[in-house]
């Protein structure tokens, strides 16, 4: 059976999440930012690079908080729910295959001892 996770260990990675889901909307923003300086035509040069390099920032810190939460999402229960059906699909897969196997059986013992 699954361990249970503690709760304070639960919020610190939704927490984490929630981080990271305020960086992608300041990205957002930047990125705005950034188009609009484009389509200026007279756009300041040291800006659009300080926007760039502001969104390949928060690009990197979502990447790592993200990466950080990813492995063990699978600790969980809720998440495991997903493999619920994969799991009777193969346990239903398994007990088809010993009904066949115990039909041909005897079909097979038939076959050898019967002469030919």
């Amino acid at each position: 059976m699954t361990e249970s996770v503690p709760a304070s260990n639960i919020e610190q990675k939704l927490g984490t999440l929630e981080d990271a889901e305020n960086k992608l909307v300041q990205l957002l923003s930047v990125m705005s930012q950034a188009t609009g300086e484009l389509a200026n035509t007279s756009s300041d040069r040291d800006l659009l690079i300080l926007l760039s390099t502001q969104a390949l920032q928060l690009i990197k810190d979502v990447q790592l908080q993200v990466k950080s939460v990813i492995p063990s999402l699978s600790e969980y229960p809720t998440f495991q729910i997903n493999n619920y059906l994969l799991r009777e699909e193969a346990s239903l897969s398994q007990s088809k295959l010993i009904t066949v196997h115990e039909q041909v059986d005897p079909l097979l013992k038939k076959l050898e001892v019967s002469p030919t």
